[in-house]
């Protein structure tokens, strides 16, 4: 390949970019408050709690 990437690898790239663009990992659900047993934070809110800024 002219980047470099062996032909398998760029297959699979290519492959999981068209997925991406079709929407197929979109998703409304997320498992994290039910993982966690509390609704998840914001980076913004959990970085404040780390360094206090």
């Amino acid at each position: 390949m002219n980047a470099g990437v062996p032909e398998g690898n760029a297959a699979f790239f290519a492959t999981f970019a068209e997925a991406i663009k079709n929407g197929e990992f979109d998703t409304n659900r997320s498992e994290v408050e039910m993982l966690l047993g509390r609704k998840p934070i914001s980076l913004k809110e959990f970085l404040k709690t780390i360094y206090g800024k």
